[in-house]
């Protein structure tokens, strides 16, 4: 699909504009969303069955989740599916997502057995490639308004080394990890009548 040239108006035409034309938005709504994260997968055999732990962090949204599950030949158990918050200073990934740490002791809920517990986590995260990046515009119309936006991701593979108290990763015989930002911006100008 063709995309149409971005136009820049000067700013005191687009006033003109919004106070001339009765079909311009009333109001916008204007929303901006920035995210960095780390994630990780081990994979451990136990027997016949297979172990897969993951957990991932969110630096905006201080938040962490964690999951274990184990499946077999003809099974598969989820062991635990947790999630809590992450403290400030437990956290960081540097602007160039070269590296990344998570550090500390965190009070999870884990929505299995519907109970906190808490789990000690030390783990670091090295990158090991080159930037992906990936990008996309988007428009939408309606008859009550009108959204644009613009979103940019770009991710780095890693290798994450550490240990989580309440399983044993260091056996693992498969291991994905990432290292990942994202920008986002969207206005939302709502049609004359509507808001």
């Amino acid at each position: 699909m063709k995309k149409k040239p971005v136009l820049f108006l000067p700013l005191s035409l687009l006033i003109l504009l919004a106070v001339a034309s009765p079909v311009l938005a009333r109001s916008d709504n204007v929303h901006t969303a920035k995210h960095q994260i780390a994630m990780a997968n081990w994979t451990m055999l136990d027997g016949e069955n297979t172990i897969e732990v993951f957990i991932s962090a969110c630096m905006q949204h201080a938040n962490l989740y964690l999951s274990i599950y184990q499946y077999g030949p003809d099974s598969f158990t989820p062991l635990l599916d947790a999630s809590g918050e992450i403290p400030d200073t437990a956290f960081s990934i540097d602007k160039k997502l070269t590296t990344g740490n998570l550090d500390g002791t965190f009070t999870v809920s884990d929505w299995i057995s519907m109970e906190e517990l808490d789990v000690t986590i030390n783990i670091e995260w090295t990158s090991t490639g080159s930037k992906m990046k990936y990008s996309d515009n988007w428009h939408f119309k309606s008859e009550y308004s009108i959204e644009s936006g613009h979103m940019r991701d770009i991710a780095r593979d890693a290798v994450a080394v550490g240990s989580i108290s309440i399983i044993d990763i260091s056996e693992s015989v498969w291991t994905f990890a990432q290292l990942s930002s994202s920008k986002q911006h969207s206005v939302v100008k709502y049609s004359n009548g509507f808001l």
